[in-house]
């Protein structure tokens, strides 16, 4: 998920997040996973913040699209 520079600041990745979750909750899924590069530390913080707690590669479903440039991974249940 990116926001644009110019957009940022005025919680259009709140709603975004929200979006996301809201389809989760209705369509009954247990975990999400997601991956960052480690450049992206606002969004780390963004990820922290809202629930998501870091974890291991090795803990990635095994049909989970990695990036190659992704080398920080988090869950939510």
């Amino acid at each position: 998920m990116f926001v644009d520079k110019l957009y940022r600041g005025q919680g259009i990745s709140n709603l975004l997040l929200d979006t996301l979750l809201h389809w989760v909750i209705q369509n009954e899924y247990k975990q999400i996973y997601l991956g960052t590069m480690t450049q992206f530390s606002a969004g780390q913080r963004f990820y922290e913040k809202n629930g998501f707690v870091k974890c291991n590669k090795t803990e990635l479903p095994t049909d989970f699209a990695i990036n190659t440039l992704d080398t920080i991974f988090y869950t939510k249940n």
